[in-house]
């Protein structure tokens, strides 16, 4: 398990993701995704990695 901070572009927004072999998790809102959301969501500029 990875996790990472990103800041969402749309909104002043920022979520902490947690990242699976299989699936994201979004502590924010207690939800998961295929992992492929999350590269696509970065490719299309929606998230910003926080680097700390």
């Amino acid at each position: 398990m990875k996790t990472q901070t990103y800041k969402v572009t749309t909104k002043n927004e920022v979520l902490t993701i947690e990242e699976y072999a299989t699936f994201i998790y979004i502590k924010e809102r207690d939800c998961q995704y295929p992992t492929e959301w999350l590269s696509e969501a970065i490719d299309n500029g929606k998230l910003v990695p926080i680097f700390r």
